[in-house]
């Protein structure tokens, strides 16, 4: 009896398996992107000498697939795991969810980007979101509003003459006695061959970062954008951020991009100020400079080298994109980079 239980088992999952792999195609994809930094840190009280470092710059694998239901619709699912390339990850980590799509847009339940880091963020820097110069060393909060919402649900409005609507909303699943934290937002924007521009808005609710604080909100207005002239892009993002009891934090972004063949030169500055307690003898005032030199083999694998120089005026608001290092007020960072991200 066991051995024809078994028996009906395995025919029946073979043919599922048959019958999935005839009707629907699952993708698997990922990304290796790993750099050797030498980095270090200057000014009073305790400097850093410089040291060098293996750091991951958004490794990742994934699984995609999509079964057609008819009439217009779909079922949908994603799983994406990042990993670092120096030491162990997490599965499903990344963008993952499970939703439906149709003619009236889609919809998606899981853990995903937010509508402001969708459209303010990695689409609108030269780096990508990655490496020492991204955007979120100086801009975006500092990365606060850079989010990728667990218990989260999204919806994203079909894409129509180029313009698109995304809502998402985070369900309030940590709540306490005291705290309801919880986060929504949307954004609307619009992209075409040449041009990309977007406007965000996200709020925190009883929140301090990503910490649970009854009676302190965040919230944050983005715009943001790209253009294409030739073998120039140009990029740009202004932030307004403000937390219960502080100052608005004011922030922005220019780059651009220059491409000749398989050869790229790549800079950006960001500045921000602002943000502290209205009590603060003095308000935090920061800058971060960019520039990196790529070459492309293919349009999955390049080579890069970088630099980046962060000066902290007041305070110490302002960090490496990615990785950052401890620091105290006035504290002031350099750091060069080079390494090599493949795509599949």
């Amino acid at each position: 009896m066991r051995l024809g239980l078994l028996l009906l088992a395995a025919s029946l999952l073979t043919a599922s398996v048959g019958r999935a792999q005839v009707t629907d195609a699952i993708t698997i994809y990922g990304q290796l992107y790993g750099l050797v930094e030498s980095v270090e840190v200057r000014g009073e009280p305790t400097p850093a000498s410089r040291r060098a470092r293996v750091t991951d710059q958004g490794s990742r694998l994934g699984f995609r697939g999509k079964e057609d239901l008819g009439g217009g619709l779909a079922a949908w699912f994603q799983l994406e795991t990042g990993f670092a390339v120096d030491s162990p990850g997490n599965f499903a980590g990344r963008n993952s969810a499970v939703g439906l799509e149709g003619p009236w847009g889609t919809m998606l339940i899981g853990r995903w980007d937010s509508a402001f880091n969708a459209t303010q963020v990695s689409s609108v820097d030269p780096f990508s979101d990655n490496g020492l110069p991204d955007i979120t060393g100086a801009a975006i909060n500092q990365g606060n509003f850079a989010r990728r919402e667990r218990n989260v649900a999204q919806y994203w409005s079909p894409r129509i003459a180029g313009f698109r609507t995304r809502i998402n909303f985070t369900t309030n699943e940590d709540r306490t006695a005291d705290a309801n934290p919880h986060d929504y937002g949307a954004s609307f924007a619009y992209l075409d061959t040449e041009t990309f521009l977007a406007v965000a808005f996200e709020k925190h609710r009883d929140q301090v970062g990503t910490r649970a604080t009854p009676g302190s909100d965040e919230e944050g207005l983005g715009v943001s954008g790209r253009h294409s002239v030739g073998p120039l892009r140009i990029y740009g993002q202004i932030g307004r951020y403000r937390r219960t009891g502080t100052a608005m934090q004011k922030s922005y972004l220019i780059g651009i991009e220059a491409v000749s063949a398989e050869h790229g030169l790549l800079a950006s500055y960001q500045n921000s100020r602002n943000g502290a307690a209205f009590a603060s003898a003095a308000q935090p005032s920061c800058d971060l400079v960019g520039v990196a030199y790529r070459y492309r083999f293919s349009r999955q694998t390049f080579l890069i080298a970088e630099y980046a120089r962060v000066n902290n005026k007041v305070g110490a608001l302002c960090n490496f994109g990615s990785n950052p290092l401890a620091i105290t007020a006035g504290q002031d960072l350099r750091g060069f980079a080079a390494g090599m991200r493949t795509r599949f």
